[in-house]
C-alpha cells in the first residue's frame, strides 16, 4: 500500500462521504504527521470521518496533479 509521505509531492486525496455526498480535500502532510512515517492510504482510510455529519466513510480518492510547480487545477465532480 502507498504511503502518505510518498504522496505528498504530486498528489492530492479526496474524501467523500457517500451518506450525505461531501467531498472535501485531505492534509497530506498533516495527516502523515499524525499517523506516523510509516502510514498509509490504507490508515488514513480507516480514519476518515465527514466533518458534516460526522459519518465514517471508507471512499478516499488519490488524484495525480503533478509536481508543485506545475500543478494542475483539479475539480472533481460527481
Amino acid at each position: 500500500m502507498q504511503k502518505l509521505s510518498d504522496l505528498l509531492e504530486s498528489f492530492r486525496v479526496y474524501a467523500v462521504c457517500v451518506p450525505c455526498g461531501r467531498m472535501e480535500a485531505l492534509d497530506l502532510a498533516r495527516a502523515a504527521a499524525r499517523l506516523g512515517e510509516g502510514a498509509t492510504v490504507a490508515d488514513l482510510r480507516a480514519r476518515v470521518r465527514c466533518g458534516a455529519c460526522r459519518a465514517f466513510t471508507r471512499d478516499v480518492r488519490v488524484v495525480y496533479v503533478g509536481p508543485e510547480d506545475r500543478r494542475a487545477d483539479f475539480r472533481y465532480r460527481r
